[in-house]
């Protein structure tokens, strides 16, 4: 088979890691992140190129993969790209809206508990050897005997009676009287049922007034022309998805970053963001020089706080 592309939460790493090694044990290549992203690579760029490259993808869903954005984008792509997904599921949690649209249809593998059984089952579904549980041949019907079978006659005299019933019903039943003929009684009772339809007076039909202008010109919002730009979704003010983020003066460059950074005025991050949430992106100076890589990963907490500032389109 083709390349197999391994989708994950990062907090479900260590059996992602277990599982490619077993797998290419068995003569199947892998891709998974970051072990096969060249340094200074674009993070985001890399994992599209091996969604589109890869013949399967083979997803690790769990209760945290269930809030990974990342987990969620790398299954839109491969759907986009008409990828076969086969889901493993590491625990019971059941599908969220995201997921389901995709997945609901889709075999997959329950663990079973057993580590070692579930991706010998796995290997074994991708190499195409699963073999079907042979079907139970039918018992051979007992042949009847002379004794249970009856007369002829008897099915004979069935049909006798079965057509004697239906030629009563048919020419003996009440309401097999000839229908009325013209000039007959209920013949002058018919009601036509033409319809017409009612004219409606040109005079009731009033054409709505135009709207009265004022003169004067509704005022356009002014732009604030010191918030920080960006060019992708804007979701309640704030960067949600793949874009530039520029800042326009200096700032944090996230709540949730344990090094503290802070960007200066013209400085940009190239990136992806949830809700205002940086989940990772390269941040460059303001002369276009690379400064670093900042990935903070998926976090659980980020649901409602903005960790950036509010922004407008550039």
């Amino acid at each position: 088979m083709g390349k197999l592309f391994i989708s994950y939460s990062s907090k479900n790493q260590k059996i992602a890691n277990a599982l490619c090694e077993y797998l290419e044990r068995q003569g199947i290549r892998c891709w998974i992140a970051p072990r096969d992203i060249p340094s200074a690579s674009n993070y985001a760029g890399e994992i599209t190129r091996a969604i589109k490259s890869a013949e399967q993808v083979l997803l690790l869903y769990s209760k945290d993969a269930c809030k990974s954005v990342h987990v969620k984008n790398e299954i839109n792509l491969a759907i986009n790209n008409a990828k076969s997904i086969l889901p493993y599921c590491l625990d019971d949690s059941p599908y969220d809206d995201d997921l389901e649209y995709y997945l609901s249809t889709r075999q997959r593998i329950a663990s079973c508990g057993d580590q070692d059984r579930d991706f010998q089952n796995i290997a074994t579904i991708l190499l195409g050897h699963a073999v079907e549980a042979p079907q139970k041949a039918p018992e051979p019907s007992a042949p009847k005997s002379d004794k249970a079978r009856k007369p002829i006659w008897i099915y004979v005299l069935a049909a006798l009676v079965l057509i004697a019933l239906c030629a009563w019903l048919f020419f003996l039943r009440p309401d097999s009287a000839p229908a009325p003929g013209p000039g007959s009684p209920v013949d002058s009772l018919a009601v036509d049922t033409t319809t017409h339809t009612p004219k409606v007076r040109e005079d009731t039909v009033k054409t709505p007034a135009p709207p009265i202008q004022t003169g004067t010109k509704k005022e356009e919002p002014k732009k604030d022309v010191t918030a920080d730009t960006f060019t992708g979704k804007i979701k309640n003010g704030y960067p949600d998805g793949y874009g530039t983020y520029t800042f326009k003066q200096s700032r944090r460059i996230d709540m949730h970053d344990p090094e503290k950074r802070t960007a200066q005025k013209g400085d940009y991050i190239v990136g992806e963001w949830n809700n205002g949430h940086l989940n990772y992106g390269e941040w460059y100076g303001a002369d276009g020089v690379k400064k670093a890589f900042i990935e903070l990963g998926d976090n659980s907490d980020v649901q409602s706080d903005h960790t950036f500032a509010k922004c407008v389109k550039p």
